[in-house]
């Protein structure tokens, strides 16, 4: 039987965006048998790419690599040993870890990629062009991160609709009418975070406005469960913990919940897939739009500014200027409808 090659770097998040461009290479593949190549380091080494495709009905081989215990070796032999038929090409960015910036030297990284990977004893390759990374970066009036996998690989725009009902139909039988609001206030990189005291100001208003509201802080990891015992504090512990959880019962969490707020995480995509109205509050370190949120009903704030795509992921010398531009009050009054 002939075999192909998924490759897609990243930890949660970045694998939820590619889900619909996976969902449609598998179905335009049946006849072939489909690896999942993926490279993790050791803060996502807690991420296992099998227990999210199995929760949304996606059968693969997978084969993982972590950059902290990388051995070449171990790597080249996977590829001989398969001999793939053809290489789908997920990553973001041509040998990206040589640049910062994914405009750098962009025909340079894309023919060395492609010497690297015939190298691997690829008969074909597919979505590592010149010209498609090229458009993607010019259609950035609407770029979004799972409309550049999907173009590259088919050349056509994604019809969201018809991948979001492919996806969420495996939940569509779940009948309890949604109330509750999840806030994720968590994120990989310090330089995403909106602060503390602007959520619990938020949060505050939320209460204010309707006293009854049921509220779940949601995250994962001993750093984002201070933050949010830090939060919950506030409100005399009134605010729900959820932590920590396997996938499916975080999915049947958030199924839970009319509203999800948060940051650029994960859990944005995930609430977004699960076609749960979306509030997200991004920093400008990307270009806009880049890792919005699924499907037309998501509330995204974004601040075009002079330092727009910093890459920035720590320390910002502005005091993240682009965030923090969003007060609790403005986010609260475009909101108030949905709460």
């Amino acid at each position: 039987m002939k075999k192909i090659l998924i490759w897609r770097n990243g930890s949660f998040g970045d694998t939820l965006i590619a889900l619909p461009t996976i969902k449609e290479i598998i179905q335009t593949n049946k006849k072939y048998k489909i690896y999942y190549l993926t490279f993790l380091n050791k803060d996502t080494i807690f991420f296992k790419p099998k227990k999210l495709f199995d929760s949304f009905g996606i059968k693969l081989q997978y084969k993982i690599f972590y950059k902290n215990d990388f051995n070449f070796f171990k790597f080249l032999y996977f590829f001989f040993q398969n001999k793939f038929d053809n290489l789908y090409y997920l990553k973001e960015s041509p040998i990206n870890f040589l640049y910062n910036s994914d405009s750098s030297f962009l025909g340079i990284r894309v023919f060395l990629e492609k010497i690297f990977i015939r190298l691997l004893f690829i008969k074909k390759i597919t979505g590592l062009e010149y010209k498609s990374f090229l458009k993607v970066k010019l259609k950035s009036h609407y770029k979004k991160e799972y409309s550049s996998l999907f173009y590259r690989i088919f050349k056509k725009d994604l019809n969201e609709e018809m991948f979001l009902s492919g996806i969420n139909n495996l939940f569509n039988n779940y009948n309890k009418k949604p109330k509750n609001i999840i806030i994720c206030v968590g994120g990989k990189y310090s330089i995403k975070d909106w602060g503390v005291n602007n959520w619990i100001q938020l949060i505050e208003k939320i209460f204010k406005y309707k006293k009854n509201s049921k509220i779940s802080l949601i995250g994962s990891g001993k750093k984002e469960k201070k933050y949010c015992e830090k939060i919950n504090m506030n409100f005399n512990n009134k605010l729900e913990l959820f932590f920590d959880k396997p996938l499916k019962q975080l999915i049947n969490k958030m199924l839970q919940a009319k509203l999800y707020l948060g940051h650029d995480t994960a859990n944005m995509h995930l609430a977004s897939m699960l076609k749960i109205r979306t509030v997200a509050i991004f920093s400008s370190t990307q270009l806009e739009g880049v890792w919005y949120p699924l499907g037309n009903t998501s509330l995204n704030f974004y601040k075009k500014i002079s330092c727009s795509n910093c890459q920035l992921t720590e320390l910002c010398p502005f005091n993240k200027k682009c965030i923090n531009s969003f007060t609790p009050n403005f986010i609260f009054k475009k909101i108030r409808s949905l709460i």
